[in-house]
């Protein structure tokens, strides 16, 4: 039998103080467990002590108001049906070329921009933010408190304290395209209670994470770019659901680049006690992650963490190469499938097991599924460590799997189907 995995990162919800941890019923590794993560509280207080801020009304800065229609950004009717990939691949930016491998910061195109105090927008509606450059020592770059139809195009962010957009007050309709949000103290975009938030074709660069998305629905991140985020954990994702629910959720054709002593992950995407539906799934899908580690309890993409609520996931088609300590993996819940994923790593002090499945929070968990994955997979210990199934997942499927692929780091270099 294959070693066991480490349990994989928990960022823990604002709700919750600590979860459980569940040993290994096998191990001859003896990594039976990581420590208990401490509590991440949301401050949604941001939104209201930035006094740099400004409140705006009207259009903020002049841009082409042609490309600020956040409706043509959201594709409410992808439902992410397992069977068919090819109706995920119609994001309407799918003809922007795919980043290549060394990720380029900063991106072209930010140089010139005006400069623009911080803004503040409460309670604002159809409205459009473009064209500017904004930092803010004393908080958040940009604030949306509540209101609907608001459209972040070509801005740039950072260096910002704490995050570049900070999203709450039940904020509806949200898109932000197309801008670089950099150097940040906490994460490039941040949702609590918001719904309909669509990020895509974006940089992100030296942030706590990419995209940290809270007790929100309808949110879509997808080809995004992000660069050596700065964790410390529970934080270091390329984006992380916390109590996300519900249909049109998805994290897809981004591309995540970690370097040694220049980055500190976590998870490369982690849903955490989040739920989508039988009909639309949440989806993380066609992403490409390259670099992980040296977190023993991090890796690429973590379905089911937080277990019980968890439920409705989907990884499939994500390349990952030396993601760290795990690729991708079920850590609980139900109905998870883990489905044409790529997955290598070399050996290295923190590599442990390219897939498994394993219920880590005694929640009942069922219906998963595993296929058509190819892994070549290599332990801290020297030896093959491809696939662990940890026995307590009930009606667990796997089938047509190589678990003996011949694969290299240069997989991320290759844009999967449902992307180009």
């Amino acid at each position: 039998m294959s070693t066991p995995p480490r349990r994989a990162s928990a960022p823990l919800s604002w709700l919750l103080a600590t979860l459980p941890l569940m040993a290994a019923g096998c191990s001859s590794s003896g990594a039976a467990g990581a420590p208990t993560d401490p509590t991440d509280a949301f401050d949604a207080s941001d939104a209201s002590d930035d006094t740099a801020a400004q409140d705006t009304s009207g259009e903020v800065a002049s841009g082409d108001d042609a490309r600020a229609d956040a409706a043509d950004a959201a594709d409410g009717d992808d439902t992410a049906d397992t069977a068919d990939s090819a109706d995920s691949a119609d994001s309407a930016d799918s003809a922007v070329p795919a980043p290549s491998f060394p990720l380029v910061d900063p991106p072209p195109g930010f140089a010139a921009l005006a400069a623009s105090a911080p803004i503040t927008l409460s309670a604002a509606t159809s409205q459009t933010i473009s064209n500017v450059s904004i930092t803010n020592p004393s908080g958040p770059c940009i604030v949306i408190h509540g209101g609907a139809d608001l459209v972040l195009d070509h801005v740039a962010l950072g260096p910002c304290k704490g995050d570049g957009v900070s999203i709450d007050g039940h904020a509806a309709r949200v898109t932000i395209r197309n801008s670089y949000v950099h150097d940040t103290t906490g994460n490039g975009v941040a949702t609590y209670q918001a719904s309909d938030v669509t990020v895509t074709g974006s940089f992100f660069a030296r942030n706590s994470s990419g995209g940290y998305f809270v007790e929100s629905t309808g949110v879509r991140m997808e080809r995004c770019t992000v660069l050596n985020v700065q964790g410390p954990i529970p934080r270091g994702q390329l984006a992380q659901f916390n109590a996300v629910t519900g249909p049109n959720n998805a994290i897809r054709c981004n591309v995540m680049e970690n370097r040694p002593g220049e980055s500190n992950p976590e998870d490369g995407v982690n849903l955490f006690v989040s739920s989508g539906t039988a009909a639309s799934p949440i989806l993380v899908e066609g992403n490409r992650i390259r670099g992980g580690g040296p977190s023993t309890s991090g890796g690429g993409v973590l379905l089911g963490d937080g277990g019980n609520t968890s439920a409705y996931q989907i990884s499939r088609f994500n390349v990952l190469a030396d993601p760290g300590q795990y690729g991708t993996a079920v850590a609980g819940g139900s109905h998870m499938t883990l489905e044409g994923n790529v997955v290598y790593a070399r050996k290295q002090a923190f590599t442990n097991v390219g897939l498994y499945a394993w219920d880590q929070y005694s929640s009942s968990c069922t219906d998963v599924t595993v296929k058509n994955n190819r892994v070549d997979w290599t332990s801290k210990d020297g030896t093959k460590n491809p696939w662990w199934n940890g026995g307590n997942c009930a009606a667990l499927t796997e089938t047509g799997d190589d678990f003996n692929a011949t694969l290299g780091p240069s997989i991320v270099d290759v844009v999967p189907d449902p992307c180009k």
